[in-house]
């Protein structure tokens, strides 16, 4: 079976929509930019892919009904989205955890920044959930 049939509410337009945005605005627009706009564009990204990524991990270990798979997705987005936007501690904590696989790839260090402002982009998950159901139906 072909990775967008286990997984079409990763593999759907908008997700990689997403994707693409993400990784512009990480790479090219706040290196150059550094500004509110970037910081938030990425959060918004971030809160909308997770739960998909989740779910088309779940696909390809665990199988199983993408409501399912996409609803632990939720769940471990903002599991690990809340406490690093409101606890410095804990975003210091998750990014020395990233760093473990980012630094031996050449991807750099990690930092991540608490921001309590951040979780206005949580309705960004439910979008997700939403999405995975009509990429899915």
């Amino acid at each position: 079976m072909s990775p967008s049939r286990r997984a079409p509410e990763f593999h759907a337009p908008l997700t990689l929509a997403a994707l693409v945005l993400l990784m512009v605005n990480d790479h090219l627009l706040k290196p150059a930019l550094h500004n509110a706009v970037t910081g938030k564009l990425s959060v918004l990204a971030g809160c909308f892919l997770l739960p998909l990524f989740a779910s088309a991990v779940l696909a390809e270990t665990r199988g199983g009904p993408v409501e399912r798979r996409v609803r632990v997705g939720a769940w471990a987005t903002l599991g690990l989205f809340v406490p690093i936007k409101l606890s410095a501690g804990a975003a210091g904590a998750v990014a020395r955890a990233l760093e473990v696989a980012s630094v031996p790839l050449g991807l750099g260090h990690q930092h991540i920044t608490a921001d309590p402002t951040d979780p206005l982009a949580l309705p960004m998950v439910s979008l997700a959930v939403l999405y995975a159901r009509k990429a899915n139906a």
